[in-house]
């Protein structure tokens, strides 16, 4: 799904929109995910809610720390994922077989 004309759609309908994130995401969830959150949520969500760009950063900053700290760099972490894609194919493999 490509969110960016999804995007643009809520802001033109609600320019308070194009400066708080938290309020779009928000809205975004309700209206194109459809997910229902009630009003009382939605607001208390908007009142007390940690911004979603400070979790983000947060979250990437601690993923570079524990790489850093247990060494991992692109190389290792492509062997890694090619050994994971060696297991799932091997695991599907077996599945088909077994």
């Amino acid at each position: 799904m490509e969110a960016k004309p999804l995007v643009s759609n809520l802001i033109a309908m609600d320019r308070r929109l194009e400066g708080n994130d938290l309020l779009c995401l928000l809205k975004f969830w309700r209206v194109h995910d459809q997910i229902d959150i009630p009003e009382d949520v939605f607001y208390t969500i908007l009142k007390n809610g940690t911004h979603p760009e400070v979790i983000r950063r947060s979250r990437q900053l601690i993923s570079e720390e524990r790489r850093k700290a247990y060494g991992i760099t692109s190389e290792t972490e492509e062997k890694r994922l090619e050994l994971g894609r060696e297991t799932r194919a091997q695991a599907k493999q077996a599945t088909l077989w077994g």
